[in-house]
């Protein structure tokens, strides 16, 4: 892959990242990243960085869901 520039890479790897953590978790990628930059641009506390994570966002965002959970199936 071309990124135009040792620099272009670094930022394409971190972009990269993100969304295949947020997948890994199974929320949905770009909602996950709006609702980052939303928080962080009015001056988030570094402090609470890891309520952003994706396996703790994940849970109280459940509309942004990759895949909706499996309901139980019925007993036999």
């Amino acid at each position: 892959m071309f990124a135009g520039s040792d620099e272009g890479a670094r930022r394409a790897a971190i972009l990269y990242t993100v969304i295949s953590t947020a997948v890994l978790f199974d929320v949905e990628p770009w909602a996950y990243v709006r609702d980052l930059l939303e928080k962080i641009s009015p001056g988030f506390l570094q402090r609470d960085i890891a309520q952003l994570l994706p396996d703790v966002w994940g849970p109280d965002h459940p509309e942004a869901r990759l895949r909706p959970k499996p309901s139980a199936a019925p007993a036999a």
